[in-house]
């Protein structure tokens, strides 16, 4: 994946054989890693809310640009 990607790969990667070597269901791999970050994510809650302040990743947009709204009508006039 590092590789691929350029993403080294968490614990969830080496965790789900392992959940099926104990015979856990695929289908509870996700439920399994969600309840494994609650205490996490609560931290994470608290320490906003004790700050009043909200956290965010930082991130650039790299998508295309911003395009110029066209009304329905008036690309139905440029059609004709």
């Amino acid at each position: 994946m590092e590789r691929e990607k350029n993403l080294c790969c968490n614990v969830d990667l080496y965790a789900a054989p392992v959940f099926h070597l104990l015979g856990i269901p695929p289908e509870l791999n996700t439920p399994i890693f969600a309840c494994s970050r609650v205490a996490g994510w609560c931290a994470h809650i608290i320490e906003q809310h004790d700050h009043n302040r909200l956290i965010r990743p930082r991130s650039l947009y790299i998508g295309p640009p911003r395009r110029t709204y066209k009304p329905t009508s008036a690309a139905k006039k440029s059609k004709a």
